[in-house]
């Protein structure tokens, strides 16, 4: 283990801006709309770690009536997007350090974060393993 712990372990992403529940509150005259809006307003606001936007129009005729798919796909932080974890592009450490700190790693603290993944990963499988034997003796 390191004597002392990579700096960008200490960080923490800013709130996002994006708050849709808060913008309704602030726009609605309406008591009762604002009342059912604040029981999501404590909830947190995740759309800023996980979101699920629309990312691509597509127009379409169906049985002569034209209609226009929405099509969404998830982005991490805004920053990482879905196809970049199904092509391969993103590894699982990428993914992990995108959602806990809102940026991409430096190569030094892709290599830090990997290592320090690597020992724990090793770490919880010898505690758990021998555990785990006895159990299913």
């Amino acid at each position: 283990m390191p004597k002392r712990w990579p700096p960008f372990l200490s960080e923490l992403p800013s709130a996002p801006e994006y708050s849709p529940v808060g913008t309704a509150i602030a726009k609605t005259n309406d008591s009762e709309i604002a009342a059912a809006l604040r029981l999501f307003a404590s909830m947190p606001p995740s759309t800023g770690v996980l979101a699920n936007p629309v990312r691509h129009h597509l127009p379409i005729a169906c049985n002569g009536v034209a209609l226009e798919l929405n099509i969404r796909s998830f982005g991490i932080r805004g920053c990482l997007l879905e196809e970049d974890i199904v092509t391969g592009a993103a590894d699982a450490t990428r993914v992990i350090f995108v959602g806990l700190f809102g940026r991409f790693a430096s190569a030094g603290e892709r290599r830090s974060f990997q290592l320090l993944l690597s020992q724990e990963f090793n770490l919880a499988v010898k505690r758990v393993l021998p555990s785990l034997a006895k159990f299913m003796k």
